[in-house]
């Protein structure tokens, strides 16, 4: 209770949880928002102070920007557009392991930064490229992203907008200006089919760059600041195991284990987050971290599982439903079954933060 007062404390009595479920919050008003989501970045200097997105990080949501909470893309474009090459305090979260992290960024430097970037939405980006059509010869790569044509800006409100460009241009030759994935801007001369090309024009998939949102909780305490501590306690502790049973039922669906794994952490987990905390000099997260880890600890100590005090209250009700307790032997043969499987699983999961942590770092490196 008391970790948790200090941080919301410090927040203002305002924090985000990402939504995965429907949850009936108490003691907050709680609000879905639409935070942007970077899935890519231009500027490599952006990218070496820690804003990168590669094989270990494949997206992140800004939370704030400039100091301000970020509740749709419009406010994101309104913060944007005044913060043009001047560092900014940037707060956003890792989609792959939910780490929060803020840092100073010069996010808005001359030249293009990130995906979601306003002069970037409403853009062409190309997707597949067919070998031999004009696309191809023009050396267009996949995500290439339609600046100009011939030095006109070409921005589309749809897609069908192009599919009719290219159809009343057919034969012709002309430059498209593009921004590739290392940031580069290239013009690329492209000789547009006709007819007599079965039906194929350009020769490349497309789609129009829009910005992509990733969906979260605003839970707002400040009606119920005295007693915020004991709320979000409350609403940590019944929202993860909601969270996580959605996490396992859509991997089960999808039959992909990977969005599972990613839910639950080891101790070297947890260590590697706590590293990356005190790096940053993220203080308040590191609070969060805390009360995090206490009310994890507490929800696996009340589950029914022998050697854990839910395990003895399982014991206590199957005596009362039964008129006479289990025998010892009984009772010792459930404990040690009940503690090869929690050994097995901490194994597992801690190979599994090793891997990803570790191995899966040396083996990039070497590759």
């Amino acid at each position: 209770f008391v970790i948790f007062a200090v941080y919301l404390s410090i927040l203002g009595y305002k924090t985000d949880l990402v939504y995965i479920a429907d949850y009936p919050f108490v003691g907050a008003d709680a609000e879905i928002v639409q935070k942007p989501i970077v899935a890519k970045v231009y500027n490599k200097q952006l990218a070496e102070q820690g804003f990168s997105l590669d094989e270990e990080h494949y997206g992140v949501i800004i939370i704030s920007l400039d100091g301000e909470y970020i509740n749709d893309f419009d406010e994101f474009t309104a913060i944007w557009n005044r913060i043009e090459n001047k560092p900014v305090d940037v707060e956003y979260i890792f989609l792959d392991n939910m780490l929060l992290v803020k840092s100073n960024l010069v996010l808005n430097s001359p030249g293009y930064d990130i995906n979601i970037e306003p002069s970037l939405t409403d853009k062409i980006i190309f997707a597949t490229v067919e070998e031999g059509f004009p696309a191809d010869k023009a050396d267009i790569k996949p995500r290439d992203i339609l600046l100009k044509i011939d030095g006109e800006p070409a921005g589309y409100e749809k897609r069908t907008e192009f599919i009719e460009f290219l159809e009343n241009n057919k034969n012709r030759s002309m430059v498209f200006t593009v921004l590739s994935e290392d940031g580069e801007i290239i013009d690329k001369k492209v000789e547009l089919n006709g007819e007599d090309k079965d039906g194929v024009i350009l020769g490349s998939s497309f789609s129009l760059n829009k910005p992509l949102q990733g969906t979260q909780y605003r839970l707002d305490y400040s009606d119920n600041k005295y007693l915020a501590g004991v709320a979000h306690t409350i609403n940590v502790f019944g929202y993860n195991p909601v969270a996580l049973y959605n996490l396992m039922k859509i991997s089960i669906e999808t039959k992909d284990v990977e969005l599972a794994s990613q839910s639950v952490s080891s101790i070297w987990g947890v260590g590697e987050t706590l590293n990356t905390l005190v790096i940053n000099r993220d203080y308040k997260n590191i609070i969060n971290l805390t009360g995090l880890i206490s009310v994890a600890l507490a929800f696996m100590n009340i589950l029914p599982i022998p050697l854990l005090d839910g395990g003895q209250v399982l014991f206590i009700t199957l005596e009362k439903l039964r008129g006479k307790p289990l025998s010892a032997k009984t009772q010792e043969r459930i404990a040690n079954v009940a503690f090869i499987f929690l050994i097995g699983f901490s194994i597992l999961i801690i190979a599994k933060d090793v891997w990803i942590g570790f191995v899966g770092d040396f083996f990039r490196g070497i590759l």
